[in-house]
């Protein structure tokens, strides 16, 4: 019998408006009791997809097939046809778990109307009604945050989640939380459970080039590997890290002030967002 056990000990969590409060990931105290034991477990997804998760006492790894090397990703960045397509690379790594990977990278990003002109009439008007005031100064400063921070991703979240909950497999339901870090808990349970899991991150600077380069990125996660007594996930198309560090770039707070965090969230990208199928009861 396997079973993990979090304990997460919010020690000053105060204002619930992740707009307005300023998080400090040293308010945190996390301590994990993590007990798995030796165990392959099918994954039937449908009748004719089958996977598989495996877990030994120091991790817990998915597999296309029950004979296959670990599965981790099917598509990176190299596999793109245009830059900032990391949206659409994250649905084809959840839909190749699910067998549904017969959707090309064009009709995705079609749908999900990826690169296509963020700094519209729509921005300005939401800038502007920030920027309650002081109108033409600081709609400027908001839509330069815009362009150099919350958009340099391609892909806006809102119009992944749609996405995704339009294209649940069969007996499968959508499931999307955003601004609870304590559902990292059912986040490494879905894991155990064999549910891969789409986030939205703040790429570590050190990865992608410098501070300069620091963007908002989207990714899957598809494990866990315990190293050293320490809980470490790992991504597709994204890198493992210590689980401390990736509840760092799950809140986006290296986007700074809150007022860009609150632009950031205006336009689609939210602290501690999550979303991921599971077999409906």
């Amino acid at each position: 019998m396997r079973y993990l056990v979090i304990i997460i000990s919010l020690l000053t969590f105060g204002c619930q408006d992740l707009l307005e409060y300023d998080f400090d990931l040293s308010e945190y105290d996390y301590e994990f009791v993590y007990e798995l034991s030796n165990e392959t477990k099918e994954i039937h997804i449908n009748d004719t997809t089958t996977r598989y998760v495996k877990t030994t006492r120091k991790d817990v790894k998915l597999y296309l097939s029950e004979y296959a090397d670990q599965w981790n990703e099917s598509y990176v960045d190299s596999d793109e046809p245009r830059s900032d397509y990391c949206g659409p690379t994250a649905v084809k790594n959840m839909m190749s778990w699910y067998g549904q990977d017969f959707i090309s990278y064009e009709d995705i990003g079609r749908d999900m109307k990826v690169n296509r002109g963020y700094i519209t009439g729509s921005h300005w008007a939401k800038c502007a009604a920030i920027c309650t005031g002081e109108i033409l100064f600081c709609t400027n400063i908001c839509l330069k945050i815009v362009e150099k921070k919350a958009l340099q991703q391609g892909t806006n979240i809102k119009h992944l989640k749609k996405y995704l909950e339009n294209k649940t497999p069969e007996g499968y339901t959508f499931n999307h939380t955003v601004g609870d870090p304590s559902m990292i808990a059912e986040i490494l349970q879905q894991l155990l459970n064999g549910n891969p899991v789409v986030i939205n991150e703040l790429v570590n600077p050190e990865v992608v080039g410098g501070p300069d380069k620091d963007m908002l990125h989207t990714s899957v996660l598809t494990g866990l590997v315990i190293e050293r007594g320490v809980i470490h996930v790992t991504m597709a198309n994204s890198y493992k890290r210590p689980l401390r560090r990736f509840m760092e770039d799950w809140s986006l707070e290296r986007l700074g002030s809150k007022a860009r965090r609150r632009i950031a969230s205006k336009l689609g990208a939210r602290p501690f967002e999550a979303m991921w199928y599971e077999k409906s009861k």
